[in-house]
């Protein structure tokens, strides 16, 4: 890790810990000792610093000491620093993505710790300002390597010697040979990682009766065999790669799961041993990735689900039951097919919005729905009535035809995407969605802008790559938000004169 200059390292210091590129006079002398003590690296200037802003000058004190007590070559020490400093819940959520949710989703996870009366939004915003975590573009959890190993260096730290009182277990292997094999789980452990272990492996109801506190899980491959009642009681998340399509558990309940994730599994179409685990109040996400699923399952059963995804399913489009009209609650909705030859599309089972315009009109509090690669030729008119609709993707339907007039009673729509579709006409009333900011038609047939285009007040992005569009309406110049408008590929030879009414945007062609 390279190392700052002295000059450098405290204006460094100096921008996370009070906002500004040097210290104030009357704490220039315990900055430049702290930042002396960092040993000039960045991520150490930049967390420490981070979490001494707005704090009083004892605090200062007692941070710039036990710096001082940490060799210099122990990095990691003075960085552990800033962690122990975290109060309970902060702390929590910090090992929790440390251990297992670099990488993830921040919604998934969010929903866990709701459930376990954390306030996540707070101590999220926390960690990101003490730099402790960070929040990329598609708002997934990352966290850098160094600050990932004091956290894993913290639990283990828990017990040197008994793995079975560590709170998490994250390395599979000691996780089924140290604990769940011995039976040497404890009240202690709250999460468990069983991946990449034997597809016959099968786990005993015996072997988790000694975790009765335990509230992640992770499988891969194997089954559940025995009597789980009253087991896992306290289980909130559950995501298994590989999960056998008949289960042999009995009396299994996850009455207070909130996060189920099942990837690469075949499930049959009564959905034989999930029924249980679906009947429950509290259940938020079903995250379904390249399962094999001809029937969705009864949502009457999970009435708070938040988000519904299916992704890469096999048949392309499983059949979606009635009662997905009735998850009231629903925010977002995902169904990602698998990719398929043109050849094969006429064939290929349908999710069309006409079929079930009944059941879709009720989902009042839908903001997303990602239809990705479905062959559908049209949406119903209802899609009208979902007014709290911000991102509407038809990505990749290249069966769809035409938008209905009702589009433009979406009116917090924020982000629109048929880019690769066979719409070939937008209508006119497209320009009634005033808080549209995205829009991309890229890649369709789309031949030509209404004049109405103008009323998108909002709009910031435009994109028309490789579009059917031979010129653009004069109404584009009263985009005065416009920053971004892309023609690359489009047939576009000519700007009209009104574009020069844009003070903000650029393009690429």
């Amino acid at each position: 890790m390279t190392e700052l200059q002295h000059h450098h390292a405290l204006q460094h210091f100096s921008k996370h810990a009070f906002r500004m590129d040097s210290p104030p006079y009357d704490y220039n002398d315990i900055s430049c000792n702290i930042t002396s003590m960092t040993g000039g690296l960045p991520l150490a200037l930049e967390v420490i610093g981070c979490s001494l802003y707005c704090k009083r000058k004892p605090i200062w004190k007692e941070m710039l000491k036990k710096l001082e007590s940490v060799p210099n070559q122990r990095i990691n020490g003075k960085l552990k620093i800033s962690v122990e400093m975290l109060k309970e819940e902060q702390r929590e959520i910090f090992l929790d993505i440390a251990c297992y949710y670099i990488g993830e989703e921040r919604i998934y996870p969010y929903y866990m710790w709701k459930a376990l009366d954390f306030y996540p939004n707070i101590e999220i915003d926390f960690l990101i300002g003490a730099s402790l975590i960070k929040i990329d573009d598609d708002d997934r959890l990352l966290m850098h390597d160094l600050l990932r190993d004091i956290g894993r260096e913290i639990v283990q730290q828990e017990d040197l010697k008994v793995y079975g009182k560590h709170s998490r277990l994250w390395q599979s292997k000691i996780a089924l040979e140290e604990v769940l094999k011995t039976r040497m789980g404890t009240e202690n452990i709250i999460a468990l990682k069983l991946c990449g272990l034997s597809k016959e492996q099968n786990f005993t109801s015996e072997a988790f009766s000694r975790l009765p506190t335990l509230r992640l899980l992770e499988l891969e491959g194997g089954n559940l065999v025995g009597d789980f009642k009253n087991l896992f009681l306290n289980l909130k998340w559950l995501s298994w790669c590989c999960c056998p399509p008949d289960l042999q558990a009995v009396n299994l309940c996850l009455e207070n799961l909130v996060v189920l994730k099942l990837l690469d599994s075949k499930i049959l179409e009564n959905w034989n041993g999930w029924g249980p685990c679906l009947a429950n109040h509290d259940l938020k996400v079903i995250h379904l990735v390249r399962c094999y699923l001809l029937t969705t399952p009864d949502f009457s059963t999970c009435l708070k689900l938040r988000i519904l995804v299916f992704v890469e399913h096999c048949p392309e489009s499983p059949q979606i039951g009635s009662s997905i009209g009735k998850l009231e609650r629903l925010k977002r909705l995902e169904i990602i097919a698998a990719r398929i030859q043109q050849s094969k599309l006429s064939r290929s089972p349908h999710f069309d919005l006409c079929i079930m315009p009944s059941a879709m009109c009720h989902l009042k509090n839908l903001s997303s729905i990602k239809l990705k690669g479905l062959c559908m030729h049209k949406l119903h008119p209802s899609i009208g009535e979902m007014a709290s609709l911000t991102c509407l993707s038809l990505h990749r339907c290249y069966q769809l035809r035409k938008l209905p007039d009702s589009i433009g009673k979406l009116r917090s729509l924020l982000e629109l995407n048929l880019s690769m579709t066979r719409i070939k006409k937008l209508p006119d009333s497209i320009g009634d969605l005033k808080a549209l900011e995205k829009m991309n038609i890229g890649w369709s047939e789309i031949m030509g802008l209404p004049n109405s285009i103008g009323g998108l007040e909002s709009l910031l992005d435009l994109n028309l790559m490789h579009s059917e569009i031979t010129t653009l309406p004069a109404s584009i110049g009263d985009l005065k938000r416009l920053n971004w408008l892309c023609m690359d590929f489009s047939k576009i030879r000519e700007l009209p004169n009104s574009i020069g009414d844009l003070k903000t945007w650029s393009y690429c062609t």
